[in-house]
């Protein structure tokens, strides 16, 4: 038997995500309370020698490990999802607590200021980003991000929500990007 884990993004489904996987099972896994769901493939050989795939959500009662403070120091990928607009980031989580911003597929602002804590699993991003107006002034935008974090194999990986001046704006994935970047820009 074969198990992988495969992220989802809001939108699609278990059979977007995942070739091959047989369409009456994925229907069955979509539902979730958040916008990105994790997934376990199991590849099953059936009766006649053929294989076939089979998703299942992962429930809640396995165990998860929680990274440390000094796991969570290094570069990450910030993907956010709101409404229909998504947007990927570099982020750079400092050993002090504040976190600063790299490229971006999204607007790009003349500044950022970022602070970041973890307390157990949850993890907490504040993201204060200035952006220069079309008709030249400047105005800034407060996220807050709020999520679980969890240790994985070889990556670490937080999602949750994104809180603006309103809760729950929308949904946010960071994972950890360590392939021996040594530079966000």
């Amino acid at each position: 038997m074969v198990v992988g884990f495969v992220g989802l993004r809001a939108g699609g489904s278990v059979g977007e995500g995942l070739r091959g996987v047989r369409a009456n099972v994925c229907d069955a896994t979509t539902a979730r309370s958040r916008k990105f769901g994790v997934v376990r493939v199991k590849l099953a050989s059936g009766g006649n020698g053929s294989s076939s795939s089979v998703a299942e959500e992962k429930t809640e009662g396995e165990a998860t490990v929680v990274p440390t403070v000094e796991d969570m120091v290094g570069i990450f990928q910030l993907d956010e999802l709101e409404d229909k607009d998504s947007m990927c980031t570099a982020v750079v989580l400092n050993a002090d607590g504040t976190a600063s911003c790299g490229k971006t597929d999204g607007p790009v602002p003349v500044s950022v200021k970022g602070a970041w804590t973890l307390e157990g699993a949850e993890f907490v991003m504040r993201l204060v980003r200035e952006f220069e107006a079309e008709s030249g002034g400047r105005y800034t935008i407060s996220s807050e991000y709020v999520g679980d974090a969890k240790k994985n194999l070889t990556y670490i990986e937080i999602d949750g929500v994104i809180n603006q001046k309103y809760p729950k704006v929308g949904y946010f994935k960071l994972f950890s990007a360590d392939d021996g970047a040594t530079s966000v820009n």
